[in-house]
């Protein structure tokens, strides 16, 4: 026999997806072979703490919100990872040298669109590549 539920249960709905309000602590699906590649030593570069929190920010404010992409300025993203702006700017340019980040528009003047790469095998990590480029070398 299970327990009867309590008021606060049974009133709470789930929000749709593509719902513009969201409940405090409300909650995304998040792809697997996301979370598979950062905590896999094949795949995953080797990210900073800096760079994991703005990767983080970036999976939620589009991932989160069911978007591709989504416009993100420094300033903003300063803010909401509690990194200073000069090292936000070089951890989100070494996430977009490892392709683990994608930058759409930019420019004087113009937004700046960002979003995550769900395409791992593009991800790159330079320490790991330099160690296979080494394996192959020695090979041939």
């Amino acid at each position: 026999m299970t327990p009867p539920r309590s008021q606060n249960q049974s009133s709470r709905k789930a929000l749709p997806i593509n719902s513009k309000k969201r409940e405090p602590g409300s909650f995304f699906l998040f792809p697997y072979k996301v979370i598979e590649a950062l905590y896999s030593r094949d795949v995953s570069p080797d990210l900073s703490k800096y760079e994991m929190r703005i990767f983080l920010f970036i999976v939620r404010v589009t991932m989160g919100w069911n978007r591709a992409y989504a416009k993100v300025s420094f300033k903003e993203l300063s803010e909401n990872t509690q990194i200073d702006r000069r090292s936000c700017q070089r951890s989100l340019s070494n996430l977009l040298k490892k392709n683990m980040v994608l930058k759409k528009g930019g420019g004087p003047g113009a937004p700046t669109y960002y979003g995550i790469n769900e395409d791992i095998s593009k991800w790159i990590d330079k320490k790991f590549a330099k160690k296979e480029l080494t394996k192959l070398s020695s090979i041939f």
